[in-house]
């Protein structure tokens, strides 16, 4: 059969529950499955399996090894594997616990599909993240780490709060809005265009004050994985147009010089005013045939190194998108520019690049979520 799955995500775990018992009042009934943490990332994980006629099954799952993400992404598509088996159903929702990467379910499903015996087809057709707007815009700027939270998903997670958010909004068909009906005019308006600079195609859905969608959103048959700004939101080629609302500015930035490291490390070191989030790819000279990976969420940043830019369609470049409020587009593009290589400095040769000084260099050999500032 052909299984329809419906994904669930966020950080409060009480609006994931209401939203998960709110998404099974279809009909037909989809099977929904529910997982709960029970303790730190090595503790057992709780799957609750249900639908409209009832519980099907209550499980503990036992760590097998450090990563909750991976943890429950196995074992979700085994079970849904199972569960297909019966042919009873046509939907699934599943609901992950917080601070799961939101991608790494979707990921593999795609890598099982190509391999998988005939006969078994899982799509994931709809990415739901779920907000407390009350929250939102402290959240995102949020630099606490998730372990603070008691969200860590592996022994020593470096992930920031806002950064989850931020991935699970962008990576998302549809957000959800807890609590919205608390805000003020102003508040709403500033909210909702903080996600809409950062996911314009998302479908934005109140919940009402009992933690409801005010309506169905499963089941909408949007998802893409392959989309550029989820496929791998850091070297996208998607350009989105710079953008001003109220509230909040986008703009993108490009260029076809090499960076010097230092001095974009003392622009960051200076922080680039007003910027909430910012992503992309830099070229930096030291490394001239690799692109680095950037990202940052307020004070946060991290940075790592990709494939080489031979495999990459646009070739070298620099290119960030930056999103924030009161964003000066002349004053922080002029910023940027002054981080590239100068003309004299084009002329040297490779092996002088090279040796350029980089603050960089130690966290480029690290693992990936390194903070840097």
């Amino acid at each position: 059969m052909a299984l329809r799955v419906s994904t669930i995500h966020g950080l409060s775990s009480t609006y994931l529950e209401s939203v998960h018992a709110s998404s099974g009042d279809t009909s037909p009934s989809p099977v929904s499955m529910m997982y709960r943490r029970t303790g730190n990332p090595s503790a057992p994980v709780e799957c609750v399996t249900s639908d409209g006629a009832g519980l099907h099954e209550r499980a503990m799952i036992e760590m097998k090894h450090d990563c909750l993400s991976c943890l429950v992404r196995e074992h979700t598509y085994e079970a849904l594997r199972r569960l297909d088996d019966r042919g009873l159903w046509k939907d699934a929702i599943v609901t992950f616990p917080p601070g799961v990467d939101p991608s790494a379910f979707a990921q593999l499903v795609a890598v099982f599909q190509e391999d998988d015996a005939p006969g078994f087809t899982l799509t994931v057709d709809t990415s739901i993240a779920v907000v407390d707007s009350l929250l939102f815009l402290a959240q995102i700027a949020d630099s606490q780490l998730l372990r603070e939270w008691s969200l860590d998903v592996v022994p020593g997670d470096e992930r920031s709060v806002g950064e989850v958010l931020a991935r699970q909004i962008e990576f998302a068909d549809v957000v959800l809005l807890a609590n919205e009906h608390r805000l003020s005019d102003v508040q709403s308006s500033a909210t909702h265009e903080l996600i809409q600079h950062l996911n314009p195609a998302a479908a934005l859905v109140r919940m009402d004050e009992y933690g409801r969608p005010a309506r169905l959103c499963i089941a909408r048959g949007l998802f893409d994985l392959d989309h550029p700004r989820r496929a791998n939101p850091l070297t996208s080629k998607h350009r989105p147009c710079a953008s001003t609302g109220t509230h909040f500015t986008s703009m993108t930035w490009t260029r076809d010089r090499p960076m010097h490291p230092q001095r974009f490390s003392e622009l960051i070191n200076d922080g680039l005013p007003n910027v909430v989030r910012s992503r992309g790819q830099l070229w930096f000279a030291t490394t001239p045939t690799n692109q680095v990976g950037w990202e940052s969420v307020g004070q946060r940043c991290t940075l790592a190194a990709l494939d080489p830019w031979h495999l990459v369609s646009t070739g070298a470049e620099n290119f960030l998108l930056l999103v924030g409020p009161g964003l000066d587009l002349q004053q922080t593009t002029e910023a940027l520019d002054r981080t590239l290589l100068t003309q004299d400095e084009m002329s040297f040769s490779l092996d002088a690049w090279e040796k350029l000084p980089n603050p960089f260099d130690e966290a480029l050999r690290a693992p990936w979520n390194k903070e840097i500032t």
